[in-house]
């Protein structure tokens, strides 16, 4: 008898720690888009939002993802995985490496500078989220990118 008491014990303490390891962090809301490159579906380009704001008196994860052949993104939180990014305005870059293969030298990053490491794109996150962050980038960056709602530019 005092077995299955112990054992009763054990699983109930067991029960009790799984739920308390619930999602902490921030809140986050979803996000997806599409990103073009001269009219053309941006394929397996990295997209990365960057929280400029502060969540709690702290900096907030960041959010990526990668995209399809049509040039569909849905952001997922760096920290934990989860989807989407945290609410408030992000600064945004979008980068697509060549490491080449089978002998052949890379071309390193495609996109240029403006889109990434020097971005200039930024978006506004709602609090409901967000099936808009759209983008449509050029080869020529010094053209303002023409992007989605909410926010930014």
């Amino acid at each position: 008898m005092r077995r299955y008491f112990c054992c009763w014990i054990g699983l109930l303490l067991l029960g009790l720690l799984a739920g308390c390891r619930g999602q902490s962090g921030p809140k986050t809301v979803p996000v997806s888009g599409k990103i073009t490159w001269d009219n053309q579906p941006l394929a397996n380009a990295d997209v990365s939002f960057t929280p400029t704001d502060k969540v709690e008196g702290k900096p907030a994860p960041s959010s990526n993802a990668r995209t399809d052949a049509q040039g569909n993104f849905s952001l997922k939180l760096d920290q934990d995985g989860r989807d989407g990014a945290v609410p408030g305005n992000h600064r945004v870059r979008v980068s697509k490496m060549d490491r080449g293969g089978e002998g052949k030298p890379g071309k390193g990053q495609l996109i240029p500078k403006d889109y990434n490491e020097n971005t200039t794109l930024n978006f506004t996150v709602p609090a409901d989220g967000s099936k808009e962050a759209n983008f449509a980038l050029s080869s020529n960056p010094s053209a303002p990118p023409v992007r989605g709602r909410p926010g930014g530019r």
